[in-house]
């Protein structure tokens, strides 16, 4: 396929560089490029990262309890006195 494109400096002296050390042609030379940047490994290893992480006791819920968690999500939702609302006419069925 024969296309035009526009090179930036940088570009144009790789191709240049990678023409000269493998005898290559203009065309060959951007398609060796071209590969080694689809191929190249853009992803980062984990140790790369660092999260710093604090100790915030103990829960405050129970998580085995979904009653326990459903309440909260009430009360984080609705306020508190819908939820108190909520567990009175639970505790009236």
């Amino acid at each position: 396929m024969r296309t035009t494109v526009t090179l930036d400096d940088d570009v144009l002296l790789e191709i240049d560089r990678i023409r000269a050390g493998e005898r290559l042609g203009l065309s060959d030379a951007l398609n060796t490029l071209a590969r080694r940047g689809i191929g190249a490994d853009t992803r980062h290893d984990a140790a790369d990262y660092s999260l710093p992480t604090f100790h915030l006791g103990a829960s405050r819920l129970d998580l085995q309890s979904t009653g326990e968690l459903l309440d909260y999500l009430d009360e984080v939702d609705f306020g508190e006195a819908k939820t108190k609302a909520h567990k009175k006419a639970r505790k009236n069925k």
